[in-house]
Parts: structure tokens; C-alpha cells; sequence
């Protein structure tokens, strides 16, 4: 009775050691794809460049943002403040 409680632990483990092998090829490779696909569409070698574009392009942005919503602001008083 033991000997099979002990034999299907064992075999319990072997599975999620199995399915943990499998998950770890399968994140490697999506790690892989992201590497890909960061060197292939925006020309970084790293994750650390491709943080420092995202924050590069990120403050590019909101500086847009902020100039748009200022030239709205001045049109819109321009065009529509009642006098």
C-alpha cells in the first residue's frame, strides 16, 4: 500500500516536472520572438535600448499631447469664447 502511494507521488512529480519543461521552452520561446522582433522593427539590441526608446518616444508624446491640447485650448477661445 505504501510502495503505490509512493509510486504515484513520484509519478505526480514527473508529470509537473514534465510540464514545467514545457513551459519553460515554451517562454524561452516567446522571449526569442520578442528579441526578434525588437531588433527587427525598432533597431535595439537590448531590452535596456528598447526601454530607453519606449521612454524616449513615450516623452515625445506627451510633449505632442501637450501642444495639441494647448493649440485646441487657443482655437477654441479664439473661435467659440463669447464676448
Amino acid at each position: 500500500m505504501m510502495a503505490r502511494t509512493l509510486e504515484s507521488r513520484l509519478l505526480d512529480l514527473r508529470r509537473k516536472v514534465d510540464e514545467a519543461k514545457e513551459e519553460k521552452a515554451k517562454l524561452e520561446g516567446q522571449i526569442e520572438q520578442l528579441e526578434t522582433s525588437l531588433r527587427d522593427e525598432f533597431n535595439c539590441s537590448s531590452l535596456e535600448e528598447g526601454q530607453a526608446l519606449l521612454e524616449k518616444i513615450t516623452e515625445e508624446v506627451d510633449k505632442l499631447t501637450a501642444e495639441m491640447e494647448e493649440e485646441l485650448d487657443a482655437i477654441e477661445s479664439e473661435h467659440f469664447s463669447q464676448t
